[in-house]
């Protein structure tokens, strides 16, 4: 349930709750059934993006669940790692000039 609320917080816009919640379940995450670990990790990572680039990563988890054979739930992650890297150009896009 606190996932689900941590997932919730995000999309609302509230990514400091979120982290708390995360930060909350983070030792019991060995807890969580695969596919909630899966969730649990993408939002992990997409607050983590906040500081450091995570595209590489939330690319490596969505591969993993592919090979899993899970396309919705990877491409829940792979939508998460194209928001993510949309994120890091916009991060590092230079200021446009003014005229």
């Amino acid at each position: 349930m606190t996932l689900l609320k941590a997932q919730l917080s995000y999309h609302q816009g509230d990514a400091e709750q979120a982290a708390h919640l995360v930060d909350s379940i983070a030792g019991e995450a060995n807890l969580l059934e695969f596919r909630d670990l899966v969730r649990f990790k993408t939002l992990r990572e997409m607050l983590a993006a906040r500081r450091r680039p995570a595209g590489r990563r939330l690319r490596e988890l969505a591969a993993e669940v592919q090979m899993a054979r899970m396309p919705d739930l990877s491409a829940e992650v792979w939508r998460a790692a194209a928001e993510s890297l949309s994120g890091e150009e916009i991060q590092q896009a230079p200021e446009p000039e003014s005229a």
